[in-house]
């Protein structure tokens, strides 16, 4: 009796806190979706509900002369975050498997390396990055932002790769290097096709990253050119006021390619992280 009771109440107990938790992260959501639609006049009523819904807020992030960039912001991040994407699975796959297959000395203290360069703040890095990139000419280029992008995306995509290739049998490799196999070939045909979900997971990641990062876009572009779109929301706030439906209303369309992509790949990120921290 008494065991099911404390069952009874420990069920309540975890239904009460995803409520609250639910309540946390959906009830700013909520706002944000409401304060794009309302109309202007409306925005500042403590109301619950909308008494209007009006898409004018959407209509002005593109046509108001101010903002008239933001389709510009948007191919930046696309360009950025996909490029960020790719490189960094290539580069990150390449090192996970060497990491896992490949035997020399020194391979654990390498791992330790990888692993101290992702979790190393990357504030503390502004400084001296900023001073070799103007040296080099980067600033105020694409190539620029997305190497600063990878310093922090290659190991993450090297450290969770290498944690889902671990649960690759090494026997699968063996074979394949008996039958003439090279170790592109092995990665590229074997490798990456069996660790797909791991692969998928680090792809997201490093998109999603890349795409809400402030840091490096902010201290590496000036001008209008180049603006990624976190550095060209921020430009709602003129002086003291802030343009809260439009900026409310890019906040949303900002946050839609992360949500498509989480939704469309859902399946494989699940397994990618369940097996890369299991295994890793």
């Amino acid at each position: 009796m008494k065991e099911n009771l404390v069952k009874i109440i420990g069920s309540i107990g975890i239904c009460i806190a995803i409520f609250i938790v639910l309540i946390v992260v959906l009830v700013p959501v909520y706002w944000m979706v409401i304060t794009a639609i309302r109309p202007e006049i409306d925005i500042y009523r403590r109301t619950f509900f909308p008494a209007d819904i009006t898409l004018d807020h959407f209509i002005e992030i593109f046509s108001n002369k101010p903002l008239r960039q933001f389709h510009v912001y948007i191919t930046n991040s696309l360009i950025v975050s996909l490029s960020v994407m790719c490189i960094s699975i290539i580069l990150g796959s390449l090192a996970a498997y060497s990491l896992v297959f490949i035997y020399y000395r020194g391979k654990d203290l390498a791992s330790s390396f990888i692993l101290f360069a992702y979790v190393f703040p990357g504030f503390i890095l502004m400084v001296p990055i900023y001073m070799i990139f103007r040296s080099l000419g980067l600033t105020n280029t694409y190539l620029g932002l997305i190497l600063a992008d990878l310093i922090g995306a290659v190991p993450f995509a090297t450290w969770m790769l290498r944690g889902y290739f671990i649960g690759i049998p090494a026997d699968l490799v063996d074979s394949a290097k008996v039958d003439g196999c090279s170790h592109l070939s092995i990665l590229f045909r074997i490798i990456l096709p069996v660790a797909a979900p791991g692969v998928v997971t680090a792809a997201v990641f490093s998109f999603v990253s890349s795409w809400g990062s402030l840091l490096f876009p902010l201290l590496l572009i000036e001008g209008e050119r180049l603006l990624t779109l976190p550095l060209g929301i921020m430009r709602f706030a003129f002086g003291e006021a802030y343009h809260w439906g439009p900026l409310m209303a890019a906040a949303i369309i900002s946050a839609l390619p992360p949500t498509i992509l989480y939704g469309l790949v859902q399946k494989y990120l699940v397994k990618g992280l369940l097996a890369g921290a299991v295994k890793g």
